[in-house]
């Protein structure tokens, strides 16, 4: 643990969550795309305004990601980390091919909104429960070091929509987003040694992992009603639903707010990666400090979580580019500190032994919210037709959440 083959583990999990969390990042660039294609055909078919349903596609992939979570870690402890990063990488691919050749939103909700985020949530659980098996001194640093894969993936992939979309076409887009994703297979192949098949990823200790008399555990075990009896653990969840609603609008809405205000696409596009680089400096700040001040993890998250809510009431005040970029790298670095300390404090709540079915249902429960974030938003727009309002529907919730940590 801890050393040699840990770290190409690591690794791995860096490059999934550099496809899949770079792909679901930038869709604001693709969400431009789709608006400017099903703009017309919108307004003569469906009752609602464009931004509603265009919304619902990025936001649906992202939610239903999660929303599968306690689906996702019951199906790995039954067929092994390797098998379903395979399997996840498949229908990723399918779903990205299939999205190319979508001729109304109806299809994108299917093939983008359900079948990619499918496959995205059974490749990125096992990337993020395996590491428990390498890691426990540097658990923290490697999750942080793990997770910088998604700010660096949403940087590189960031700029290679916008440049594809921009001389090809958002189709031809989605085709080599499909074609960057098999790097996936190589990844799910370096879990090695494997764990046993159907040994429990919440095993009480690290042998258990390579034990050949394990047995395969009924599915039933991960709908573990336990962690859910714990007072802090239900708190904690409550916080998340406040903070997760507002948490994915400036990933789909960014880049269309700074064509509002005279931006250009290319400058525009630039804001997410933006976002990216100052969530690497975040993860990696915050999951080394977080290894050496383990108590102080829920202040740190406190205070992350406000930090993106102050930067989402401070957007709606800019007026050039100038206050966008500030406002990207301020959310940007909070945004890397609370996703490094999410399933830390997770662990910290319910215990190793209960992580891996309270990963799964808290993810699952959390990514409603999470869903409903952009496309309310995006109506809200609509509505007032300011993105003022919109960003601030992002920011109370994330206030009020930050507020009923208190509770813990």
């Amino acid at each position: 643990m801890d050393a040699g083959w840990a770290w190409v583990v690591c690794a791995a999990s860096f490059f999934i969550q550099f496809i899949v969390f770079g792909t679901i990042q930038s869709f604001g660039i693709i969400f431009v795309s789709l608006l400017n294609e099903f703009q017309a055909s919108e307004y003569e078919t469906v009752v609602v305004v464009p931004r509603f349903p265009l919304a619902c596609v990025g936001s649906m992939a992202y939610g239903m990601l999660f929303f599968i979570g306690p689906v996702t870690t019951a199906l790995t402890d039954h067929v092994g980390c390797r098998k379903m990063v395979m399997i996840g990488t498949c229908l990723i691919i399918l779903g990205l091919v299939t999205s190319s050749f979508a001729t109304s939103l109806s299809v994108l909700y299917v093939t983008f909104g359900v079948l990619w985020s499918i496959g995205a949530s059974f490749a990125y659980f096992p990337a993020i429960l395996v590491l428990r098996f390498y890691f426990f001194g540097n658990l923290s640093f490697a999750n942080g070091l793990s997770m910088t894969g998604a700010g660096i993936g949403t940087i590189v992939l960031n700029s290679v929509i916008n440049y594809v979309n921009q001389r090809y076409g958002w189709r031809t887009g989605m085709r080599m987003l499909g074609g960057v994703s098999a790097v996936m297979f190589v990844c799910g192949s370096i879990y090695l040694p494997p764990p046993q098949e159907g040994t429990p990823l919440c095993s009480h200790g690290i042998e258990k992992k390579y034990s050949s008399k394990q047995k395969r555990v009924p599915i039933s075990r991960f709908i573990d009603p336990r962690p859910w009896k714990m007072k802090p653990f239900i708190v904690f969840s409550a916080c998340m639903c406040c903070i997760c609603f507002g948490y994915f609008v400036p990933y789909v809405h960014l880049v269309r707010y700074a064509e509002t205000l005279s931006v250009p696409l290319s400058e525009g596009a630039l804001l997410l990666g933006y976002i990216s680089i100052s969530a690497i400096f975040g993860k990696l700040l915050c999951g080394r400090v977080a290894d050496i001040k383990a108590s102080l993890r829920l202040y740190f998250f406190a205070v992350s979580t406000l930090g993106m809510a102050v930067g989402n009431i401070g957007v709606t005040a800019a007026r050039g580019y100038g206050g966008l970029v500030a406002y990207a790298v301020l959310f940007g670095f909070f945004d890397g500190c609370f996703c490094v300390l999410v399933p830390l404090l997770i662990s910290d709540i319910v215990g190793r032994d209960l992580m891996c079915a309270a990963f799964g249902s808290f993810y699952g429960f959390v990514a409603i919210p999470t869903t409903l974030g952009p496309p309310i938003s995006g109506l809200l727009y609509d509505k007032f037709e300011s993105y003022t309002v919109a960003f601030l529907s992002a920011a109370l919730p994330m206030i009020m959440g930050t507020l009923l940590l208190y509770l813990l």
